[in-house]
């Protein structure tokens, strides 16, 4: 096994330990905060965090992926200036339409309290923009252990000082908003010195505003292409959150917040690292000259191997592993969840893969994309709203998006030389391993009735079962995991 294939799995895993750790934290957390919290008080925190994210997605303008991209240090000190310039522009606008517009905003999504979380939007997009522009530095020289660290620490923060405020009795919207903008605020925090000591030298001897405005030109694709093309992904994700504020209750949007996080964020974090890892190297091999193809479909199928049967066992239990974790008022929660995996699955088995547009400057096929995306997951989910039935509603959304994904994976493959047929092919494979490894739970839990303990029970051996044989049968992972975990014993995390 090549050198350059130990190296991605342990900057993987460098980068995931820091995410598995803020997940485990959330995870943890979220059994005591949905005892302390009622579902409407997680619903307006929903809306605003959702509102928070595509702002802060767009506050670099997209330039932070220049950072990686560049081919000397120098100039990548001048992109990561330029990064910080467009999220104080960002921000600045944020404020105005803030203090313009605060009225209408609170009058359109008809929660008359979200008024008063507003002036806290500009301060969270400018917190966030910079983790952003500091994780991609950091990034480019490979130090993955400080982002790593500092996810953890975000997590940490976050989670215990909702939990602290909750059992002080403290336990509305604002909280869980405050607890977001904090956790955030100390990672920065936390990145911002490192870049301080160790970088500090590099960065002010390169910046200069010719070298700026330079960067500006040399890349200015990305925020004429991809900050649109994200920005429309990113409201796509978030569209549930905001359409179901229109039509429904606080509580429904609570239910659907806390669902979608639980079934998303740990396999989104997983993803958002092997994406910023898989640039970094898709970059280096672009540059040599040589093929893409092998990467690509190596790093499709294990994403599909990895998640299937989580997604699977998640699809068919749903709604009694929320009961049983969450409690008994939870429930509708889990039955999202049971309506969502599977578009999650076809999302997480792809996203980490449209970074090949960035690479092979493509941007304007991503534009095209997500443009597609957005029109495809507004449409269903206002025609499912119309009903009346917010179950109607996630479900024809989530339709959309397994439509939407499966279409770009299979553009993706295109672009990269991978045989389209290998699409349906892998997913056909794992599907089949999840369902011989769940077939004694599916039997106890539809032709024999067992009780949902005995139905979970079955089904975690299930899922132990199938990872067990995939890491048998699959010898590269196994190199792979057993390498990067030797390498990881004798390599610095960077910090």
């Amino acid at each position: 096994m090549s050198n350059r294939s130990v190296n991605f799995a342990a900057n993987v895993l460098k980068l995931t330990t820091g995410n598995v750790f803020a997940q485990v934290l959330a995870v943890a957390a979220m059994p005591v905060l949905t005892r302390l919290f009622a579902p409407g008080a997680f619903g307006i925190a929903a809306l605003f965090v959702s509102i928070v994210t595509v702002l802060s997605i767009l506050s670099c303008l997209r330039y932070e992926l220049s950072i990686v991209l560049a081919e000397t240090d120098e100039d990548a000190a001048n992109l990561l200036g330029l990064s910080i310039c467009a999220v104080l522009m960002i921000t600045a606008i944020t404020g105005v339409i803030v203090v313009i517009g605060g009225d209408k905003i609170s009058e359109f999504v008809k929660v008359p309290e979200f008024k008063k979380y507003l002036w806290v939007l500009p301060l969270s997009v400018l917190i966030n923009g910079f983790f952003i522009a500091f994780s991609y530095w950091n990034t480019r020289f490979k130090v993955f252990g400080r982002i790593s660290f500092a996810r953890g620490i975000m997590s940490a923060t976050e989670q215990g000082s909702k939990l602290v405020s909750g059992f002080l009795g403290f336990v509305g919207a604002g909280i869980l908003i405050g607890g977001y903008v904090l956790g955030r605020t100390v990672s920065t925090g936390v990145l911002g010195r490192y870049i301080w000591k160790h970088d500090r030298t590099l960065i002010k001897k390169s910046l200069r505003w010719s070298k700026i405005f330079e960067g500006m030109k040399r890349y200015k694709k990305f925020p004429i292409f991809t900050s649109w093309a994200i920005i429309f992904n990113n409201v796509s994700f978030q569209l549930p959150v905001w359409v179901l504020t229109v039509f429904f209750m606080p509580s429904v949007v609570g239910f659907y917040s806390v669902g979608d996080k639980v079934l998303r964020l740990p396999v989104f974090m997983i993803g958002l690292a092997i994406s910023q890892v898989f640039l970094q190297k898709a970059s280096e091999i672009r540059n040599s000259g040589e093929e893409l193809s092998r990467t690509v479909e190596g790093l499709f199928k294990r994403l599909v191997a990895l998640s299937s049967v989580f997604f699977v066992f998640l699809m068919l239990n749903g709604k009694d592993v929320f009961v049983l974790i969450f409690g008994s008022r939870w429930a509708e929660a889990g039955v999202f969840i049971q309506i969502l995996s599977l578009s999650i699955f076809f999302s997480f088995i792809t996203s980490p893969l449209s970074i090949l547009f960035s690479v092979l400057e493509r941007q304007g096929s991503s534009l095209v994309f997500n443009v597609v995306y957005f029109a495809v997951s507004i449409v269903s989910l206002v025609a499912g709203c119309l009903t009346g039935d917010p179950k109607i509603a996630i479900l024809l959304f989530a339709a959309a998006r397994i439509f939407a994904y499966t279409g770009l994976c299979m553009w993706l493959f295109g672009l990269s030389g991978v045989p389209r047929a290998r699409f349906p092919y892998h997913i056909a494979k794992y599907l089949f391993c999840c369902a011989v490894a769940l077939g004694p739970m599916i039997l106890l839990k539809w032709v024999f009735n067992m009780g949902s303990l005995i139905v979970l029970a079955a089904g975690a051996i299930g899922v132990v079962a199938y990872y067990f044989y995939i890491f048998v049968t699959d010898r590269q992972l196994k190199e792979l995991v057993t390498a990067s975990t030797k390498r990881l014993k004798g390599v610095s995390t960077g910090m």
